[in-house]
Order: C-alpha cells, then structure tokens, then sequence
C-alpha cells in the first residue's frame, strides 16, 4: 500500500488540475502496468474499463479455421465503429483472410480461402 500511497502523491504534486487531466490516461495506465500489488485483478480490470483501454483495441489468440466463412466474436462489444486488421499462416506460408462484415459492434465475418491460422487485431476508428 506504501507503494500506491507515493504514486497518489506524485500524481496530485504534478502541478494545476488541467495538467492532472491531460495527464491522467497516461499516469493511470502507468499504475495499472508498473505499480505492483496495489490493485487486485478485478479491480485493474474496472480501472482499464473506467478510462477506456479495452475500448480501443482487441486481439484475438491465434487460432486454427478451415476454409469457409467464420464469425469472430468479441468478448464486449465495441462502443463505436471499428476495423479489423488481419492476416493468415498455413505455418509455411502467409495468406490474406477477407474480411466480409464488420459493422456489428460485437462480432465480424471473415472468410478463410484456405485453412490455417488466423491472427487479427480490431481498432476503434479514432479519426477518418
């Protein structure tokens, strides 16, 4: 706790409030990340949630799909418009899967020319 009390006090001694605020993703993630047993699992998972770390991107564990057309489905759903990005290995060599739907919030369709391994990466549309 002697740990988490002398983060507190460096993130309030940083200066004016308007600097906290512009800083305070940044400094929150750091004491998600970097300080040690200050917060419980459960309670590191509301912190990310509160400022929006797993709002913003999603990674999929690598995972075997035979040819055809597949659903991807999120663990929560994104808050905004999305895009995906993807690729595919047979393990000797890579392929491009073609993505096929990803306007639903909770899953995208993806169409595997052949089987192998999928790998992908979704991200909040911050900017067009």
């Amino acid at each position: 706790m002697a740990d988490f009390t002398t983060y507190l006090r460096g993130f309030w001694t940083l200066g004016s409030k308007a600097t906290v605020k512009a800083k305070q993703k940044e400094l929150l993630e750091s004491m998600i990340s970097f300080v040690p047993h200050t917060l419980t699992e459960p309670q590191k998972l509301q912190a990310r949630k509160n400022i929006g770390i797993d709002q913003m991107f999603k990674t999929g564990a690598i995972v075997w799909l035979a040819k055809g057309e597949h659903y991807v489905e999120f663990d929560e759903e994104f808050k905004a418009a999305y895009v995906v990005l993807s690729f595919g290995t047979t393990g000797a060599a890579g392929f491009v899967p073609i993505l096929m739907e990803w306007s639903d919030p909770t899953k995208f369709k993806v169409k595997m020319p052949i089987a192998g391994y999928l790998i992908w990466h979704a991200c909040l549309v911050t900017e067009l």
